[in-house]
């Protein structure tokens, strides 16, 4: 059965999400975890930018 990549951005669509996210990250009193959580916010909000906005 073939599955699909998971991506972690992908579920950050909106700013409650990405809030939740980042203090849910936070709450684990590691920055090697929250630092992993800003990058996939970075990606995701990149990634709505091109997708939204940044086509011409």
């Amino acid at each position: 059965m073939p599955t699909a990549e998971y991506n972690t951005s992908d579920y950050l669509k909106t700013n409650e999400d990405i809030t939740e996210y980042l203090n849910a990250a936070l709450e684990e009193n590691d920055p090697k975890v929250f630092f992993m959580a800003l990058n996939n916010v970075i990606e995701a909000t990149k990634n709505n930018w091109e997708n939204n906005w940044g086509q011409e």
